[in-house]
């Protein structure tokens, strides 16, 4: 990946940006994520672990435990050096999607696997928020769109899981490269 053209950040795949647009219901496709994160970026451990069950189970460094949404497991990977074992129930029709994470790649159950992305922009700064309770898993990109037909309130979009890999990769990024700062991102 190369600079984007203010040089602050990676730049997005076409197929991630496109998503990202969608999703933001921006006009135009961000280039980068310094396009979209306008403010710091918070992503620890910490935050990604539920303490009360959801469909999205997680083992990582001997820790297993539930996450708040199907996109932590892909953060939990760039956020540590141990691979990490995500089982994702899909809302719809409770097919359990197992996810192998690690920096250098995935491995998923289910080859055509989608995640619904469901953002929003925040506040003066268009901040990044993404909404836990509609991000999820698929087995299928048909999959997702029976459940988004059902669930139109969700304002999703699909997001394949290769995709998703590189959403994660990148907040991790943005977020060691903001540091501290980070704390003051969307809640």
């Amino acid at each position: 990946m190369g600079q984007s053209r203010d040089g602050t950040g990676d730049r997005l795949s076409p197929e991630l940006a496109a998503s990202l647009r969608d999703a933001l219901g921006l006009t135009v496709a961000p280039q980068s994520l310094a396009e979209v994160f306008t403010g710091p970026v918070e992503c620890q451990v910490e935050t990604l672990f539920s303490p009360v069950p959801t469909g999205h189970r997680v083992r990582a460094g001997g820790r297993s435990g539930h996450l708040k949404c199907a996109l932590d497991g892909f953060l939990l990977a760039f956020l540590q050096e141990e691979p990490v074992e995500l089982r994702s129930t899909s809302p719809l029709t409770g097919t359990e999607v197992r996810a192998e994470i690690t920096r250098d790649g995935l491995r998923l159950s289910h080859g055509g696997a989608v995640l619904s992305l469901a953002a929003v922009a925040a506040g003066a700064e268009s901040c990044l928020c993404v909404r836990c309770p509609d991000v999820h898993l698929f087995p299928s990109q048909e999959e997702y769109g029976r459940w988004a037909a059902t669930a139109a309130d969700a304002g999703t979009v699909p997001l394949p899981a290769a995709t998703a890999f590189e959403l994660a990769r990148m907040v991790v990024q943005q977020a060691s490269r903001d540091g501290d700062r980070g704390k003051e991102a969307c809640p």
